[in-house]
């Protein structure tokens, strides 16, 4: 009996299990990354939990860094198309407040946060934060682009505020969002310990207020305002107005 071979059919379905090993690996290593942190987590340790051979990483990733960097990069579109458009509005607005800079870093992340199946993602990125400087810096490069435009928001949106301390709030104010969009069950803990029914969309909204807050300051951020070179400058400049 003769057999025809499809070359065109054994390539999709040589494609097709390529495609299912990557995602396999990748989900794995996720959920890893975002449980134990990156340095924790071996290379042998995520293909045994994806029943993988372990050269099959190296086959489809290249090293442990390709590795992260093809996590990272896995959903980073989503999120920075969705940021791109809300900073586009801003821009055309007359003028923005530190509760819409606090929406526009947030609510893009609030749908892989509010979706169980996601959120490991970000507990992946928190632990990239948490990893050495090469790690991090993968990081760095993938969010960066967006960092300007979001600088000169936060100037449009805090014009008083001298510019160290300005990106001090919202580097502080990031680094908050982050943990706890990556662990919605204990944010709501204060909740629910007091029998108090409360839902993810209810934390992400007590999330951006807590953003806001920050960005915004206290009356110690603004004796720190009044203070500064910067300050100064401006209290001469009105009163010479």
């Amino acid at each position: 009996m003769n057999y025809v071979i499809d070359i065109d059919v054994v390539s999709q379905l040589v494609e097709d299990e390529d495609r299912a090993t990557d995602e396999r690996l990748l989900a794995v290593a996720e959920r890893l990354f975002a449980a134990n942190g990156i340095d924790a987590v071996s290379v042998r340790s995520i293909t045994i939990e994806a029943e993988a051979n372990i050269a099959s990483v190296h086959y489809h990733f290249g090293t442990k860094v390709d590795l992260v960097r093809a996590l990272v990069e896995r959903r980073v579109n989503e999120v920075n198309t969705d940021r791109l458009l809300r900073l586009r509005t801003l821009d055309r607005q007359s003028s923005i407040s530190a509760h819409d800079i606090a929406t526009v870093w947030i609510e893009p992340l609030a749908r892989l946060a509010m979706d169980p199946a996601r959120r490991a993602y970000l507990g992946f990125i928190v632990a990239l934060h948490n990893a050495g400087p090469a790690m991090q810096a993968i990081a760095n490069d993938v969010f960066r682009p967006h960092f300007p435009r979001l600088d000169s928001a936060l100037e449009r949106a805090l014009p008083a505020v001298d510019p160290p301390l300005r990106r001090f709030r919202f580097a502080l104010a990031v680094q908050m969002s982050m943990r706890a969009l990556a662990d919605l069950p204990h944010v709501g803990a204060p909740w629910r310990s007091e029998r108090r029914p409360i839902d993810d969309r209810s934390l992400v909204d007590a999330i951006v207020d807590a953003f806001t807050g920050l960005l915004e300051g206290g009356s110690y951020s603004r004796q720190m305002e009044r203070s500064t070179p910067a300050a100064a400058t401006r209290r001469r400049r009105a009163a010479a107005d």
